[in-house]
């Protein structure tokens, strides 16, 4: 069972961070704002200051009664969506005119209570604004030798940058135009380096099968093209699904993740950037979903790193160098950036989605991971810190700073 949220131990805080925790902890809430200052025609906020896609929201319905009862009350189907493997139907609705989001919100759920309903939130990433395309299930072989396979949810891919040198690619979405994403570059290349991607001068039987949510558009991160893409890999059969985007709990998407999670697929999401006081984020907080936080090179969490019972794992996020546009690398910090090395670790042991395996994968973790702060899982270090291991056992966090390896 996991503990309560507990309050962060002073020892844990560097006395010269509080100014630095402000200004992280903040910085996600000014991207939300700074985003629809540059779209007010697309996107919104809800009541909780959260980012959605203005004048839209998503229904799962209970029954076809329900569908009628929409009508009736002045609702119109902008698109639909058959969820045939997870057996759901999304339906994206326009409430009536003049009518507010968030009284028509309430009107769906009176008329149908049995149904999920909510708001189109809008994921965001943890770290850099830019979003990009990628073009629609475009494919790069992988080597040879025996194929890891890993998912990832996030911005588009600079498909040939160095880092993906030799990385069996697949993509999704946007259609043909590629305009890659520093925040999903940056992450795809840490989880293919966290795989092996590097060793040696050459990948090691990696495949990334990457879906970009964003695609270069105002309302990029939206809960509809995250579902699309769960439902994608879904389909492929990919065992591990890396996500490093936050946001506030949607019950239509939890839905969809429950349904993933059950058919034995992994997701490990990162817990945000938001700092010890903020609440929750999702998807890292939703049941079953593996969250990581992120510590230093001393194993001491982030100042602005996520807490509560939703965190399993701790890694290395910070002093860490990333792929970066158009190419080289860049130091990178954030839980973002830890999550993709214990997706790597889910990776290595599942060859495929099945929930025997899955469980069986958090249980060896679980067991291998070095306890930190109390005894026992801790609201601010999981189950432990873990860390992938190489032949020499030294560390083997990808793009590890010079300096970190004389440590």
């Amino acid at each position: 069972m996991k503990l309560p949220s507990a309050k962060l131990p002073a020892s844990s805080l560097d006395p010269a961070g509080a100014g630095r925790l402000a200004a992280k902890v903040d910085a996600r809430k000014l991207r939300v704002r700074a985003r629809v200052r540059a779209h007010p025609d697309r996107l919104a906020v809800d009541p909780r200051g959260e980012l959605v896609v203005r004048g839209e929201l998503l229904a799962e319905p209970s029954n076809d009664a329900a569908m009628r009862a929409w009508a009736d009350a002045g609702f119109r189907v902008l698109r639909q969506r058959s969820l045939a493997d997870f057996g759901l139907d999304l339906y994206v609705l326009e409430p009536p005119a003049g009518r507010a989001l968030d009284a028509s919100l309430r009107r769906l759920r009176t008329l149908d209570p049995p149904g999920h309903y909510d708001f189109h939130h809008v994921l965001t990433d943890g770290g850099s604004a830019d979003v990009g395309n990628v073009a629609n299930d475009v494919a790069t072989p992988a080597s040879p030798a025996r194929t890891v396979r890993v998912g990832l949810i996030d911005g588009g891919l600079a498909a040939t940058h160095e880092a993906f040198a030799g990385v069996g690619l697949l993509v999704h979405g946007c259609g043909d135009e590629r305009v890659p994403s520093t925040h999903g570059t940056a992450v795809g290349a840490l989880l293919a380096e966290s795989l092996g991607a590097r060793a040696n001068g050459g990948a090691q039987g990696v495949e990334l099968v990457a879906a970009d949510v964003y695609c270069g558009d105002a309302t990029g991160g939206a809960v509809e093209r995250v579902i699309d893409a769960l439902g994608w890999m879904s389909q492929r059969q990919v065992p591990v699904i890396n996500v490093s985007l936050v946001g506030p709990r949607n019950r239509v998407l939890e839905r969809v993740i429950a349904r993933v999670i059950a058919r034995g697929h992994t997701i490990v999401a990162a817990v945000g950037n938001d700092g010890p006081a903020a609440s929750p984020l999702f998807p890292a907080a939703y049941e079953g979903v593996v969250g990581v936080t992120a510590v230093d090179r001393r194993r001491r969490v982030l100042l602005e790193a996520g807490r509560g019972p939703h965190v399993d794992f701790a890694a290395l996020g910070t002093d860490l160098q990333a792929a970066t546009l158009p190419h080289g690398r860049a130091s990178v910090r954030g839980t973002s950036f830890a999550a993709p090395q214990v997706a790597a670790m889910f990776a290595r042991r599942l060859q495929r989605a099945d929930p025997a395996a899955a469980a069986a994968a958090f249980e060896a973790l679980a067991h291998e991971a070095i306890d930190l702060g109390a005894r026992g899982r801790h609201p601010i270090y999981g189950l432990g810190w873990v860390e992938i291991p190489s032949p020499d056992g030294k560390s083997a966090a990808p793009g590890l700073l010079s300096k970190d390896r004389a440590q």
